[in-house]
C-alpha cells in the first residue's frame, strides 16, 4: 500500500503522462469542459494517478503578475462543473492469481 506522497511523486513516465495531457489540452479548446481518460496497464497505476493529480492541480493554480497560467480552469467561480473520467483497463491475463478473488 502507498501513502500519499508515494502516490503522488513525480516519475519519468507520470511526467511524460502529464505533457499528453497539457499538450491535448493546449491543442483542444473543449478539453477546458473535462477530460477522458483511458489506459491499459498491468503493473502499476501510480504514474497514471500521479499525473492526473499534477494536471488537476495545474489546471486549478491562480495566475500571478509573475507566474502566467493560460491553462487556469478551475477557479472558486466557475459555474460549469469539470467533467473527469479515468479508466483503467488491465489484462486479466496479467492480474497475479492471489489477487483472482
Amino acid at each position: 500500500m502507498l501513502n500519499d506522497s508515494e502516490i503522488f511523486q513525480e516519475t519519468s513516465e507520470s511526467r511524460l503522462l502529464l505533457r499528453l495531457m497539457q499538450d491535448y489540452f493546449d491543442l483542444h479548446p473543449h478539453a477546458r469542459d473535462g477530460l477522458s481518460l483511458s489506459v491499459f496497464r498491468n503493473n502499476d497505476i501510480q504514474p497514471v494517478i500521479a499525473a492526473v493529480h499534477a494536471y488537476l492541480t495545474i489546471l486549478s493554480k491562480e495566475p500571478t503578475a509573475a507566474r502566467k497560467n493560460k491553462r487556469y480552469v478551475l477557479s472558486s467561480t466557475r459555474r460549469i462543473p469539470y467533467a473527469i473520467s479515468v479508466t483503467l483497463l488491465q489484462n486479466p491475463m496479467m492480474i497475479p492469481m492471489s489477487q483472482v478473488g
